[in-house]
């Protein structure tokens, strides 16, 4: 757990926690990102961090949660079906919290270009376990929400699975944690079960959100525009690729 007066770097920010509080750099879609979760908090989705204002240094202010990030190797319960349930129904309960939600009409988002569309929610845009906090068996918080952005819902769902399941090869399940390949159309099952949704349409959505992410990338990646850049210089592109790869190449299998 970050201790008070520590300071902890991501791949986008360096936040610090003073108190009962985080306090993270501003960038010109925080309002538009503060806007959603003061939404969300009003709806009873207690998971999220409260907006709290900008300090005196011009920093975002959010209520600080208390337990252990999910770093890998991950924590025992997300490596079981009891996990995957968990952080699906969060996923489920917060996209029907927001059936009514409607974006400011002056919204900026992290990607440059990504427009709000009727049907859309706001997914969460870098879901995966190292931006959810856990006190043993249970779901404190989910945070950093600096990616969030308007889309389809099977879309954020089909970020879970590529990250929890996770559909990354041996590479990917070896980091985190598994000793041998997890069952992965058993774990696929659990979110589609949980959510409500088919499998084959999950993979789909797994492979439509792969190749917009590596199309993203490179195209703000090579313009040197923040934060893309950061990631396309350290090769994520090429590890997208590997995955994206692999799925197909398993697609068959997880479906039968």
């Amino acid at each position: 757990m970050l201790q008070d007066g520590e300071s902890v770097s991501g791949s986008l920010n360096t936040v610090v926690r003073l108190g009962n509080t985080v306090r993270r750099p501003m960038h010109n879609w925080t309002p538009t990102v503060t806007h959603f979760l003061e939404y969300l908090g009003q709806k009873g989705i207690c998971e999220v961090p409260t907006p709290l204002g900008v300090d005196e240094q011009n920093r975002e202010i959010q209520t600080f949660i208390p337990g252990e990030v999910a770093l890998r190797p991950w924590p025992a319960l997300l490596k079981t079906n009891q996990g995957l349930e968990i952080i699906t129904r969060f996923v489920k309960q917060y996209h029907q919290a927001q059936a009514d939600y409607i974006p400011p009409a002056n919204a900026t988002w992290y990607v440059p270009d990504v427009q709000y569309q009727p049907g859309n929610i706001i997914r969460h845009g870098d879901l995966g376990p190292w931006n959810t906090i856990w006190t043993g068996d249970t779901l404190q918080g989910v945070i950093d929400w600096d990616f969030a952005e308007p889309g389809d819902p099977l879309t954020d769902l089909a970020q879970l699975a590529w990250y929890w399941v996770p559909l990354r090869g041996e590479k990917g399940w070896r980091e985190a944690g598994f000793e041998q390949a997890p069952h992965y159309q058993q774990r696929l099952t659990v979110i589609c079960d949980t959510y409500g949704t088919k499998l084959n349409k999950l993979i789909e959505a797994v492979l439509y959100l792969q190749i917009l992410e590596m199309k993203r990338l490179e195209k703000f990646g090579r313009k040197g525009l923040f934060p893309w850049v950061l990631y396309y210089k350290r090769g994520d592109l090429s590890e997208m690729e590997a995955e994206y790869q692999w799925l197909k190449a398993h697609w068959s299998a997880l479906l039968n």
